[in-house]
Order: C-alpha cells, then structure tokens, then sequence
C-alpha cells in the first residue's frame, strides 16, 4: 500500500493528495456524526458508561489518531505554504490548511484522546526545532541521543511520563496500564524469542490476563512490550535496528535540505513515543502505515521516452540531407 503512493513520479505530492483526501472525508464527517448523527458518531463506553466521541471511527482512541497523523501533516503543510510566494492560489491553500487545522483541534478535543494529543504536540514541535536557523542538521543524531538518554534517566529516577499524564487528569488510565504490563512480564515468555509472531493473545494466555482485568485487554498497549512479547529480544533488536535505520536516511534528507523531512522526524519522533501506551508496530494500524511512507525512499528513475521514425519520416529525411 505504501508503495503505491512512494512509486509516483513525485512521492511528496502523492503523500500530501493522500493525506488531503483523507482529511476530507475523516474530518468533516466525524464533526457531522458528532453533533448532528449521535446514533453514528457517540457512544457509550461498554466498560464504565462514560460517554465518547467516535466520529466515523469506532471508539475514541482511533478518532485520535486520526487527528494526531492529520494534524501533524496540516501543521507542516501550513509552514510549508507560508513560504511561498503570494497569490491567490496560496490564500485559499493556508485558509484551507487553517480551516481543517481548527477542526482537527476541535475533534482532538471531543476525542479525549491523551496519547494522541501528546504525540501530536511533540510532532509539532519537532517540526518547528528542526526548521530553526541555529539547529545544525549535522548533529541531529547527537542531539536525539541525548534527548534520549535524558528522558530515559528521568523516567526511571522520576517517572515524567507518569506526571504529565496525571496534569491530563488520566493518572487512572496510566496506573491501569502499569499493572497490565506488570501482569503481562509475569507471565515469563521466552526472553529471546518470545512465543511467535502474533501469538501472545491466545488460549489460556488471552484467559488469564482477561479475568484479571475486568476491561479484557487484547493488547499491551506498550508497543515495546507487545514486541517482545510474541519475539522476545530478538523482535526488539530488529525493531530498535529499523528505527535507527529510518532516522539515518531522514538524517540524510535533512542534509539535504528536504523539507518533507521535517516532516518524516516528527512523525517518527511522535510515533516512537505513541508506541509507549498503545501498540502501533503491528498489523493494519494507521500509525504503522504512515511509518512506511516515512521509512521507504524508493529509487524512482526519470524515465526518457525515444520517439522511433517511420520508414517513409526516414526516407525523407534522407531526401534532405538529414542523418
């Protein structure tokens, strides 16, 4: 799927029609079912009744990553449309971009989707980070290692990811999720392999984790943990490889002056950080899609098309003097 966007004669512009498609069809109507189809786009959670806002998804998590990806493209979008030269077509472009950005915002916000809105600020910012004058391209890698090894240390003394999400008012979301993880390791799979790929939640596992918790989780949601659940170490060595792997060619990118890298670090600084409460590293997620448009570059050749005379054309050609 991916590669049938990045094959286009000009991938950029291909990611920025699809992503604009999307956004209007996703968008518009998930404020329509929100406020005027309740049936279609609200619900009750089956759990705790507490109301939520689906739009044209199924529950608020995917309504949130749907803005989180859409939001972070319309944000580029729009310093990328501020650069150009003023005209009329540039005019309607930014009142577009400012239109779905607002609703995107106001979609997020219905959502309640915490780990989306997080992932979402840190896309932006990185976005503005990169594009400051004084931020040298050639040590980006030095800089991501060291923001790195800073969250990690502070993390583990402090837990910062556990206090910023308790000034959201979903410390109880956080704390659920720390004791199904705990309850997940304890169930000691196989640390080099895990149990195969895409077989933990199966049988008596599946079972077991159910009848502890009484919101039945069919995932980590830690994609690190998801991982190395089904392929052990060895899964989180492969994935930690193709990370670095996509980091080095954005890196590279950068280097040249791509402003459609921006773009590609965010996202992957956005996502690395998303996969930390839900698992995005696997099967048909959108989160996981979108790494493959960022991750892929694929070697497009300009085609040269050779226009072959006909006998007669030659035979006239000839007749003048022509070789």
């Amino acid at each position: 799927m991916a590669l049938i966007v990045l094959t286009e004669p000009d991938p950029e512009e291909a990611v920025t029609r699809l992503m604009k498609r999307c956004a209007y069809i996703l968008v518009p109507f998930s404020i329509l079912f929100i406020k005027y189809y309740p049936d279609w786009g609200r619900g009750f959670d089956p759990w705790t009744g507490t109301g939520s806002n689906f739009g044209v998804t199924t529950n608020k998590n995917l309504l949130g990553v749907d803005c989180f990806i859409l939001g972070l493209f319309f944000f580029w979008h729009l310093l990328q449309t501020l650069k150009t030269e003023r005209s009329k077509i540039r005019r309607n472009e930014l009142l577009l971009t400012l239109g779905f950005l607002y609703m995107i915002w106001w979609l997020i916000w219905k959502a309640n989707s915490q780990t989306s809105f997080l992932s979402l600020l840190i896309g932006m910012l990185t976005i503005m980070l990169v594009g400051l004058p004084f931020v040298n391209k050639r040590f980006i890698g030095l800089y991501a290692l060291l923001l790195v090894g800073t969250l990690t240390v502070t993390e583990f003394m402090f837990g910062i990811y556990s206090y910023i999400v308790g000034l959201t008012g979903h410390g109880a979301t956080i704390t659920g999720r720390g004791e199904l993880w705990s309850d997940l390791l304890a169930l000691r799979t196989n640390p080099i392999f895990g149990v195969g790929f895409e077989s933990f939640w199966l049988g008596e596992r599946l079972k077991t984790i159910s009848e502890a918790h009484w919101w039945h989780p069919t995932e980590a949601h830690n994609g690190y943990l998801e991982i190395y659940l089904n392929l052990g170490l060895i899964g989180l060595f492969m994935l930690a490889g193709l990370i670095i792997a996509v980091f080095r060619k954005i890196r590279l990118a950068l280097l040249r002056d791509s402003q459609f890298g921006r773009f590609r670090l965010a996202f992957l600084a956005a996502t690395v950080f998303y996969n930390w409460t839900e698992a995005s590293f696997r099967g048909l997620s959108l989160v996981w899609f979108i790494f493959y448009l960022i991750a892929m570059e694929y070697p497009w050749t300009h085609q040269s098309f050779v226009y072959e005379a006909s006998e007669q054309e030659r035979e006239w050609a000839y007749a003048e003097g022509e070789p």
